[in-house]
């Protein structure tokens, strides 16, 4: 009994996932994707530019969403 109940909570469904019909990848690219131009008025607000986001920024939050949908097809 105690396998079966480890067996279940192995591999949980992501809340946001189940509710929105979306892959969890495709959630955290948005989510990352979102937060790239709120950055960008907290440094113009503060500091007159953007500082720290340049093309890594950009690639990162695009690119680790992605990783994960290829990670959780594969396993």
């Amino acid at each position: 009994m105690i396998a079966s109940a480890s067996s279940k909570l192995a591999r949980p469904r992501p809340c946001f996932s189940w509710r929105t019909g979306w892959r969890w990848g495709d959630i955290k690219t948005a989510f990352d994707c979102t937060l790239l131009p709120i950055s960008a008025t907290i440094g113009f607000i503060f500091l007159g530019r953007p500082e720290f986001i340049r093309e890594g920024t950009f690639m990162n939050a695009i690119l680790v969403g992605q990783y994960i949908e290829l990670y959780f097809f594969l396993f």
